[in-house]
Parts: C-alpha cells; structure tokens; sequence
C-alpha cells in the first residue's frame, strides 16, 4: 500500500481519526500492512467513472445529505 493513499480524501472524518490513524499509519511503515482494513478510505477505491464532472455533480447532493443526516 502507498502510504499517500492512507491518508488522502478523508473529508472531516479524518479530524475525527486523526488520533486512531497515527496508530495505523506507524503500523503501515513498520510492518507493511496496518491492524484494520481501511478501504473505505483508501483512495485506490475511485475508479475513472469518479472523475466524472456530470457523476460527481449529482453525488455530491446525495454524499452531502447522507454525511450530514448520520
């Protein structure tokens, strides 16, 4: 795993984490893979169709509403 794509695209959850990912990041260079699966974080998720400025308009509403009705 690159470590860049363990701690890119982690909107305000990632303040949220800051803490507990220090803990996974160490894990990450020391060992090679941290103690807890991480992919809904992890940049290599996004696929070319996310590039998408006609996808991304339209999800932006429905990802905004969802983060802010948890």
């Amino acid at each position: 795993m690159v470590i860049s794509s363990c701690v890119t695209g982690m909107n305000s959850s990632g303040i949220a984490a800051a803490g507990g990912m220090g803990k996974y990041l160490a894990e990450l260079i020391t060992t090679g893979e941290p103690s807890m699966d991480f992919w809904n974080i992890d940049i290599r998720r996004f696929v070319n169709l996310h590039n998408n400025k006609k996808f991304l308009r339209d999800r932006v509403k429905e990802t905004l509403g969802r983060l802010l009705t948890q």
